[in-house]
Parts: C-alpha cells; sequence; structure tokens
C-alpha cells in the first residue's frame, strides 16, 4: 500500500513479512546440514512515512506495536526498541548502497500479532517487511536475491551468524526445503499431500537466537566428533521427515518431530519448559511435538490428525492460560 503527495512521490508506504515455523532440521542447518519450514499465515506490518521537509533520519511512530521506543532513549527498557533501531539503519544503509536516494525522515511504525523473540521469525518478518515498505515508497521493487541480501543484513543485527533460512521463507512463502553450503542455498519448494494441523505454544526465552547458535558452536568445538555424528543424525531424520511430509505420512512425521526434539535435547538446547510443553501436547492428543527455533525457551508446536483435534487442544492450553496458536496449512 502507498499514498502519494500533490507532486506524485510517495510520502506513505505499508508492506509485510511472514513469520516462519521450522520443522526440522533446527541448528544443524547453520553447519551446512537441511532444514524444513513453513511460512505462517500471519507476520508483521511495516508502516513507513516519509517527510520530505525533514533532513535524512529515521525514528519510531507514536503508535503501533513499538511506539513507546524512540532514538533517543538509551534506558534498559529500551534494548529491543535500540536494537530495532540498529538494524533499521543497517537495512536503509544498504538500501542506500544499492542506489535508494533516502532524502527524507522516515518514521517508521511496527504492527502484527507475531510475537518477538519466541522462534518464529519475528525479525525476518520486520526485515523483508521493512525493505518492502521503502522499495514501495521510493517506487522501486527489489529482486528475491536482492531482498535476501538487504534482509540479511538487518538480520545479522538480530542472530550475528544468520542461515538465511528465516527470511528466505518469509520471502518465498509455502513449505521450503532449505540448505546452505559454501554460502550457495539449495531451496526446494515442497508439497505436502495431507493438510498440516499444528498447535503452537510458546514462553520466554533465556537469552537470543545468537546465544543459543553461539552455546552450541562452543560445544561443537569442545566434542567435534560428538556433535558431527548427533548433525549427521538430525541430518537424516530430516531426510525421512521430508518425505513424510511429501507423501503424506503424517504418523510418520510425527514421529520425526519427536525424534528431532530429542535430538535438540542432546544439542543441550530444550528447557524444562520446552519439554513440558511438548509432553502437554502429545496428552492432548498430537502425533508428534517438537520445540521450533534456536531454543532455550521459546516456540513448541505440535501435529493433530485434524482441525477439530487441533482446536480442541489449543483451547485446554488457553485454559492453562498458555498463549496458543492452531495454524492449518
Amino acid at each position: 500500500m502507498t499514498e502519494t503527495n500533490h507532486s506524485g512521490i510517495c510520502t506513505q508506504s505499508s508492506a509485510s513479512g511472514s513469520g516462519k515455523l521450522i520443522l526440522l532440521g533446527e541448528h544443524a542447518v547453520v553447519y551446512g546440514y537441511s532444514a524444513v519450514a513453513l511460512a505462517l499465515p500471519k507476520g508483521l506490518k511495516v508502516c513507513i512515512e516519509a517527510d520530505e521537509q525533514q533532513a535524512y533520519g529515521l525514528s519510531f511512530a507514536q503508535e503501533g506495536r513499538f511506539g513507546t521506543f524512540s532514538s533517543q532513549t538509551r534506558s534498559q527498557d529500551s534494548s529491543e526498541g535500540t536494537l530495532l533501531m540498529k538494524a533499521f539503519r543497517q537495512g536503509f544503509d544498504w538500501a542506500q548502497a544499492q542506489g535508494l536516494h533516502l532524502n527524507a525522515h522516515y518514521k517508521l511504525k511496527v504492527e502484527g500479532a507475531l510475537p518477538f523473540k519466541v522462534g518464529l521469525g519475528s525479525s525476518a518478518a520486520l526485515s523483508v517487511a521493512t525493505l518492502k515498505a521503502l522499495a514501495q515508497i521510493h517506487q522501486h521493487e527489489w529482486s528475491k536475491n536482492e531482498l535476501f541480501e538487504g534482509a540479511m543484513v538487518m538480520e545479522r543485527v538480530f542472530h550475528h551468524q544468520p542461515s538465511g533460512l528465516d527470511h528466505r521463507v518469509s520471502i518465498e512463502g509455502g513449505i521450503q526445503g532449505f540448505q546452505r553450503k559454501q554460502g550457495e542455498i539449495n531451496l526446494q519448494a515442497l508439497h505436502h499431500t495431507q493438510p498440516l494441523h499444528l498447535v503452537l505454544t510458546w514462553g520466554p526465552r533465556q537469552g537470543t537466537t545468537a546465544d543459543a547458535v553461539s552455546r552450541v558452536a562452543i560445544k561443537k568445538a569442545e566434542y567435534p566428533i560428538y556433535y558431527q555424528e548427533l548433525f549427521k543424525q538430525i541430518e537424516s531424520n530430516t531426510q525421512v521427515g521430508q518425505q513424510a511430509l511429501q507423501d503424506g505420512d503424517l504418523n510418520k512425521l510425527g514421529l520425526c518431530f519427536d525424534l528431532n526434539h530429542k535430538f535438540l535435547r542432546d544439542l543441550g538446547v530444550v528447557t524444562p519448559a520446552l519439554d513440558q510443553a511438548c509432553i502437554q501436547l502429545r496428552k492432548l492428543g498430537a502425533l508428534g511435538a517438537k520445540m521450533s527455533g534456536a531454543g532455550m525457551g521459546g516456540t513448541s508446536f505440535g501435529l493433530f490428525q485434524t482441525q477439530e483435534q487441533a482446536l480442541s487442544a489449543s483451547l485446554s492450553l488457553q485454559e492453562q492460560n498458555q498463549p496458543t496458536w492452531q495454524v492449518s496449512i
């Protein structure tokens, strides 16, 4: 969506980026192994307003999801806002390097219900949406590869060493098989013959995605043979799960989710709260359940045979004051 002034110059624009859910292959994907992820039906929307009467700069709007933060605030309570502003600046600097002439003051507003810091790709959704909205306001359109590169610049602010999976899935949509080796990305759109009825639930995380990735990297350096074998097992399970997804074998896919969760526990990124969430989902009828994302808290999800079962499980968790999201793909 765009709005223009009397001179025909765009002054407002907005664009959205999808969240993501990793089905299989977390952490191993950072080291060149494959993963499977899907684009969620909800994400984040970034609205940008350009004021050409002011010199180039960035600020948050006074309304919207992050309206209480400003680029001048430096209190501890604004650490999230400061991080977001740094990411915005990196994205805008990248856009200028690509030839966009940014000669206005840009006010940004973030909207949407996708929760932050729980492993659902909120930073990727934010990065993709920001660059798309910025291009629109300048009547420009990025190629998918350009959008990927720009979003990667912003994602490094949040994750330091992102695999690229989150924002690639946000850009492409659907269910994607993803693998990155020696800087080259192999992406495969996956088609499933049976609908996936999922229930997502989440809680607070211990640290950031970058912290969890670093934790695994340190352990991998300390015990290289053990972690190499563990990553190989994760890869083998991912391949089996990917085939089960395409064959419509939900029971086998559920077993692959359970096994992937066990491997992630062996990696040291599963907390007792994540284990408990998966146990609850299985008790409520899930064919399989696992954590999703970097771990150390965050999101777990379960796969159900029917949407009715998934909705019933979601309601049961809500009655226990747990946040849930029922997604059918």
